[in-house]
């Protein structure tokens, strides 16, 4: 089958860039799994903040709002956003982090204030001085939840109503070069086309390798998550998501249960994630550590693949080796609250058009994503 992109990868870096591509050019995306965003994209807290990340990331999320709260009128017959708020808070001796994180927040957010332990202790209970050394944390109203099964179907819709392809349980099975274009064969199928677009996260150096493209260094590490039920008669519909500014630990209200993670950044390598006993036990612990919720049943737990690339900002450009290779991986934890800026951009980069000036402003260029920068 003769198309003009190929994209390996059906989470949300790969279909919101075939979502721009199909409008032109044919595209057809190849998902090795029974369903799109199977591995990270399926596994996601799904909230778009501006507390994770470095400045890139922060600038790449904040272009990536507006997009999501107007999406255009086809895109969902539902909003893509619901109303949430951020809590990040610090122990004792980490205050430090308050300082270096209010500053990079403020410039893209700048109602985010920060409060004590008595704000704190008003904003989600079952954190107080009875039961938690916490004192300090900032605030951010601007946080919100991002619809990720809406996003992933909103996508789907505009590449089929564009006439690309979405194929399931397409697994490559080789990938060869010949002249100016790609063939990558599936085991039913051959798709032909003069770009590749490797959206394969965790996957993306394999891929890059069954292409006779050199790796450029992808680290993916496995988070994990439980839910339980939060103490009875708690009102938590509108607790913020909380998470700690060193990594310790996260959590918030999720369908009448509390989602928690130990944040953990496990190295592995690339492959369904399942959840060990020590994360989970952790994820229990910090929360019983920090707050005065007891995780007496555990309803679910999971894992999740979080691919970096080498400085852990997102990939997006033409491999500076292979005509026709274009790298769109490394998308970390930021994958969803970014999809929209990496989109942009691969499709300004792809067909020739100018880089997003809102972008440019903000002070990101095309080095800084290109994967050029760690040859």
């Amino acid at each position: 089958m003769n198309v003009d992109f190929i994209i390996v990868g059906g989470g949300v870096a790969g279909l919101s860039a075939a979502y721009n591509l199909s409008k032109i050019g044919k595209v057809v995306v190849l998902e090795r799994e029974e369903s799109i965003g199977y591995h990270s994209s399926g596994r996601s807290a799904s909230l778009f903040h501006l507390g994770i990340g470095n400045s890139k990331v922060k600038s790449l999320t904040y272009y990536s709002n507006e997009f999501f709260q107007n999406p255009g009128e086809s895109f969902s017959e539902i909003p893509l956003t619901s109303p949430s708020s951020l809590l990040l808070v610090v122990r004792p001796g980490q205050e430090e982090l308050i300082e270096s994180e209010l500053p990079k927040i403020r410039e893209f957010s700048p109602k985010a204030s920060i409060v004590d332990i008595e704000g704190i202790s008003k904003l989600v209970p079952v954190i107080s001085k009875d039961h938690s050394d916490i004192n300090i944390g900032i605030f951010d109203e601007s946080a919100y939840r991002l619809d990720a099964h809406a996003l992933l179907q909103g996508y789907s819709k505009g590449i089929k109503k564009n006439g690309g392809l979405i194929t399931n349980n397409a697994n490559v099975n080789n990938i060869s070069q010949s002249g100016s274009t790609w063939q990558v064969q599936t085991e039913d199928t051959e798709y032909v086309a003069s770009i590749l677009i490797n959206a394969a996260g965790a996957w993306g150096d394999e891929l890059a390798k069954m292409a006779n493209v050199e790796p450029i260094g992808l680290s993916p590490l496995k988070r994990t998550l439980i839910s339980f039920d939060p103490p009875e008669d708690s009102q938590i519909e509108n607790w913020p998501f909380v998470r700690s500014l060193a990594e310790e630990f996260y959590f918030l209200p999720e369908s009448g249960r509390i989602l928690a993670s130990p944040a953990d950044e496990t190295p592995i390598t690339a492959c369904d994630a399942q959840p060990d006993e020590y994360d989970i036990a952790l994820a229990a612990y910090r929360i019983e550590e920090m707050t005065s919720m007891a995780v007496k049943h555990i309803h679910h737990k999971w894992s999740g693949l979080r691919t970096f690339s080498p400085d852990r900002v997102p990939v997006a450009g033409f491999d500076d080796k292979k005509s026709g290779f274009f790298w769109l991986v490394g998308q970390g934890g930021y994958g969803f609250q970014t999809a929209p800026a990496m989109a942009d951009i691969t499709s300004s980069l792809i067909s020739g058009a100018d880089f997003p000036t809102r972008l440019f402003d903000m002070g990101i260029t095309t080095n800084d994503v290109s994967p050029s920068r760690f040859r």
